[in-house]
């Protein structure tokens, strides 16, 4: 999401982030304003936010092993040695109806 709200790619944004972090970590933890270690929760997310209209989600479905050498390459997630597709789904949080779908990528892409 940094990526793409800067105009730059994944691993850059992934640099940026462990590289700022402990900098961060520093100036926050000095006025002891560290935020809470454990993530919240869906149900607090929306319970704190009751005005959210729609969740971001991304989805990695499994598919069989592709029998050609290159697709099997383009296909491969890394995640527990399977072979994926991904997308990014949009859904109004109220009626649970999907808003949006990206179009499917190959798992080896990161979205």
């Amino acid at each position: 999401m940094l990526g793409f709200l800067f105009g730059f790619g994944q691993p850059q944004a992934n640099y940026w982030v462990h590289w700022l972090t402990p900098i961060l970590n520093a100036a926050l933890g000095y006025e002891i304003q560290l935020p809470a270690r454990q993530p919240a929760t869906l149900q607090q997310v929306l319970e704190a936010c009751p005005e959210l209209q729609f969740i971001l989600d991304r989805t990695e479905r499994p598919i069989q092993r592709p029998k050609d050498r290159q697709r099997q390459r383009d296909y491969y997630s890394g995640r527990k040695k399977r072979h994926t597709v991904k997308n990014v789904v949009i859904t109004h949080k109220p009626s649970g109806r999907i808003l949006g779908l990206s179009r499917t990528y190959v798992g080896r892409r990161r979205i």
